[in-house]
């Protein structure tokens, strides 16, 4: 019999021990998703009590602990009876461990029923001192923040949330693409004509390239053609030599580097040693705003 009491102590000890809840979801993402998922919805309900739950648990499992440890020391004397106790109380902690991952299951199973007659334990969460610092769980929630928040304008916020994402762009989402580029040859010769042809076409900025596109060496800006006079020029004179070529998978962050370190204001982007398209510092910049 006081063997059996014993046992019976344990089992209750790690059941009371195993229970713990994580939720794979930050709170926001839960709370967000509850408008869409009834399921969700009750895990809410759920992470509402769970910290008077866990109270409740470690308490029952206090008393348990020290039913146990008298009992023992009553039955076996103080150094038997201690000794007992200890090394069940550490087998029970290191299975309570172990079993965290099925528990886990259970509660998942049974969000509805622990909801529906444990919703008195909310109030022993109050017991636990909470951290006094919110924490931001995720990117998302912070642009939730932003967006739903009146401590910045309109433009701050869109900058915030642009500045945010940027890190998530690569050149290949905003570069001019190949197709739109009006790009002139090497040996061209600045002609009055061919500069009116060129302010006539809307663009300001002309990749110059020997062959094709693909061997770019350098661009053309309007800006540098306006002091020029009636006379023909040589076009490789006047244009601005290339800086490297930058990959179209590169992200935007490293891109505006590479123009920082060349101080460049444009760029050409290659995918496979091919010409793509171009990236400008105007092109970054919108990005941003």
């Amino acid at each position: 019999m006081d063997i059996f009491l014993v046992v019976l102590a344990t089992l209750i000890l790690i059941a009371l021990l195993t229970f713990h809840f994580q939720p794979e979801l930050s709170r926001f993402e839960i709370n967000r998703l509850t408008k869409q998922n009834h399921k969700y919805k009750v895990l809410a309900q759920f992470l509402d009590i769970y910290l008077g739950l866990l109270v409740l648990t470690r308490i029952l499992a206090l008393v348990v602990a020290i039913f146990l440890t008298s009992f023992a020391i009553s039955k076996w004397g103080t150094f038997g009876g201690s000794a007992i106790s200890l090394i069940v109380l550490l087998l029970a902690g290191l299975l309570a461990r172990l079993l965290r991952p099925s528990m886990q299951k259970i509660i998942n199973r049974h969000l509805d029923f622990l909801n529906k007659y444990f919703a008195w334990t909310e109030f022993l969460g109050g017991l636990i001192v909470k951290e006094n610092e919110p924490r931001i769980g995720s990117q998302h929630e912070l642009t939730h923040l932003i967006q739903d928040g009146d401590f910045l304008d309109d433009a701050t916020k869109n900058l915030v949330q642009n500045a945010l994402a940027f890190s998530d762009k690569t050149v290949r989402n905003i570069m001019t693409s190949r197709d739109d580029l009006i790009f002139l040859h090497s040996r061209d010769a600045l002609t009055p004509v061919l500069i009116d042809e060129l302010f006539a076409s809307g663009h300001r900025l002309f990749p110059v390239a020997q062959g094709s596109l693909d061997k770019t060496v350098g661009f053309l800006l309007l800006d540098d053609v306006l002091p020029i006079d009636q006379e023909e020029k040589v076009l490789t004179k006047v244009m601005r030599k290339a800086s490297p070529a930058v990959d179209a998978n590169t992200p935007l962050e490293s891109a505006l580097r590479q123009m920082c370190e060349y101080r460049a204001t444009v760029l050409m982007v290659t995918d496979n040693e091919k010409t793509v398209g171009m990236l400008t510092l105007h092109d970054i910049v919108r990005q941003l705003f």
